[in-house]
């Protein structure tokens, strides 16, 4: 596989490599860890939980980690958590990382009103709850002060370099040398198009937005105090948002033309996808089917055109045409295991018993 060219000056990535999604919370990293997901088989992912509100859960989370089977961990090809740089140092195998930055004043909106909407989770108990109104919950540390940063070093190296600037560096070098990739939220789309380039994607990732943070001002809204004490607590992100982002543009820029053209197609079949669900919600099934044939025309290599197209034809009952329309989405993207099993099933109902069970080896 030949690596991208626009992102020279970062780890390349060979398919034999583990993909490494570190989770920076509030980055988009939930919509994106979705996109991901199918673009592996579910037996080599391992997600890593964190429910554990302590300053060290590093510590937690590596020791889950270590206690695998050793044939568990040598399978692994994409690994994703809310865990910091330093897990690599546990793989058996070659790897790179990647991961989403964010604007630290957009972030820490985020951040704020995902818990203030959330009254019966633990962070609101703890923080929210504990605060006398946003600027209050920044200056409390609350927020996380240089989250982004602090993520992107181990260990050893947040106690060997307590001064911010050095952070940055060392964070910029950690990118340089272990990153196949880094995005933006503000730049999803743009984001994506890189990964597929840098990941050698064989179709476009259309996706639906998840965990979202809804009842949020935008950040011209808030008082400058907030603001200034946002940007306070985050020197340091706000130095490494700048210099990977001035990178960034220049990755763009490097190839801009067919970026911005797979971005202009990302949108469209994203809208339109979106557009057929609602009508196939009103019932309006031969318009979704129609709609879902001109997004076909325009890529016919998306497996999730086809998915959509046989969710209809269940509806309708047409279930040869569901399963057809099923079949061709498996075959573009055949780590999809819960449409496969699902396939299995309706072939069975057919008395095509033979073909369900040679699909289900893919299981």
């Amino acid at each position: 596989m030949q690596n991208n060219p626009l992102l020279s000056g970062l780890r390349k990535h060979s398919p034999s490599d583990t993909l490494i999604f570190l989770h920076i919370k509030k980055t988009a990293g939930s919509t994106l860890k979705f996109i991901l997901r199918n673009q592996f088989h579910p037996r080599t992912i391992l997600t890593i939980h964190n429910n554990t509100l302590v300053k060290d859960f590093n510590d937690i989370l590596y020791k889950d980690f270590l206690d695998l089977p050793a044939e568990r961990k040598q399978n692994i090809r994409f690994m994703r958590g809310h865990f910091a740089f330093g897990i690599h140092e546990y793989l058996p195998h070659p790897f790179t990382y990647l991961t989403m930055l964010r604007d630290p004043i957009e972030r820490a909106i985020s951040w704020y009103y995902y818990f203030k909407e959330n009254p019966h989770s633990q962070e609101y108990k703890n923080y929210v709850s504990q605060s006398a109104g946003f600027e209050d919950f920044i200056n409390k540390g609350y927020c996380g002060d240089n989250t982004q940063t602090i993520m992107l070093l181990s260990k050893k190296q947040l106690d060997d370099y307590p001064d911010d600037k050095d952070r940055v560096e060392i964070a910029l070098q950690n990118i340089e040398n272990n990153f196949s990739h880094f995005g933006f939220a503000e730049k999803f789309d743009e984001s994506l198009i890189l990964m597929k380039k840098t990941y050698n994607w064989k179709y476009l990732p259309l996706y639906t937005v998840e965990n979202v943070t809804k009842n949020r001002p935008r950040a011209s809204e808030l008082p400058t105090s907030v603001t200034d004490a946002i940007l306070e607590h985050n020197r340091a992100d706000v130095t490494l948002y700048e210099k990977l982002s001035a990178k960034f543009k220049l990755q763009l820029a490097a190839d801009e033309v067919s970026i911005r053209d797979e971005v202009k197609k990302l949108r469209l079949l994203n809208n339109a996808l979106k557009y057929s669900v609602e009508l196939s919600a009103g019932k309006q099934f031969d318009q979704a089917l129609s709609l879902l044939n001109q997004c076909r025309q325009i890529d016919p290599s998306s497996p999730h055109i086809y998915k959509e197209m046989g969710k209809i034809h269940l509806q309708l009952m047409d279930i040869t045409s569901a399963v057809q329309s099923f079949l061709q989405a498996i075959e573009l993207n055949p780590y999809d295991t819960e449409t496969i099993a699902f396939v299995s099933v309706l072939l069975t109902k057919l008395g095509k018993h033979s073909q369900a069970q040679d699909l289900q080896k893919l299981l």
